[in-house]
């Protein structure tokens, strides 16, 4: 899926369960300093390493001020979906996050893998996308079963190669670091120079394997000193 999620909890049990169940799925999950409190360390988390969508998990002793806490996760992240975790969370309090800006709120109690799907199918459409597989003339992606496919011609990719190209459908239009795109890929502290040069690699084979698609190819870029991008608006 090429997803990427920082879950914020004080639960070791859950930031344990979801990553696990994230990277079965080809996501990632990171929770870079439990308690849901705005560090300074956090702040690149959130600005500088945009996760695809936020989740917070909500103990009792920290309803009070979740409304507060919600609303300034979405001051410094403007657009990123936010899944609310309650535990026992009455319908008031539901409302509440729902009306201060929580796109869903999911109870503690359900199974790991139903918040994982919850989240994937979130931040799907939030990306525009509605369906199973990724549509973005002329590429369509299956992200099941990894194919891609080309003005309907299917072509061969490897399972790595096929991660940064869904990334880049994904994101859209948009021009991505090479941290960016790695740290869906893997988990944050695994991001080093020996991948982040493996990047380049790969995009000139996808590259290579585009070559009889010259509308792909034009769509299909690397920004010196940007980062990488899939522009619809060189087609």
């Amino acid at each position: 899926m090429a997803m990427r999620f920082l879950l914020m909890t004080d639960s070791p049990v859950l930031a344990h369960h979801f990553a696990v169940v994230c990277a079965g799925r080809g996501n990632v999950s990171e929770t870079p300093c439990g308690p849901i409190v705005l560090q300074a360390g956090l702040l690149p988390w959130l600005t500088e390493r945009r996760p695809d969508a936020l989740l917070l998990d909500l103990m009792p002793a920290q309803r009070p001020r979740s409304v507060a806490v919600l609303a300034q996760w979405r001051a410094l992240c403007p657009g990123v979906p936010v899944m609310v975790v309650l535990a026992d969370g009455s319908l008031s309090d539901r409302l509440k996050l729902l009306q201060a800006g929580a796109d869903g709120c999911h109870n503690d109690a359900v199974d790991a893998r139903v918040l994982a799907a919850r989240v994937e199918a979130l931040v799907r459409r939030h990306q525009g996308f509605s369906g199973p597989s990724l549509e973005c003339p002329p590429f369509s992606l299956e992200p099941q079963a990894r194919r891609v496919s080309i003005e309907g011609q299917l072509v061969p990719v490897t399972g790595y190669e096929f991660q940064v190209l869904e990334i880049l459908v994904r994101h859209r239009g948009r021009v991505l670091s090479r941290t960016d795109i790695l740290s869906r890929v893997g988990p944050e502290a695994l991001v080093n120079e020996a991948r982040s040069r493996s990047l380049y690699v790969i995009y000139w084979r996808i590259r290579r394997r585009f070559s009889a698609f010259p509308r792909a190819l034009a769509m299909l870029q690397h920004r010196r000193g940007e980062g990488f991008v899939l522009d619809p608006g060189r087609e």
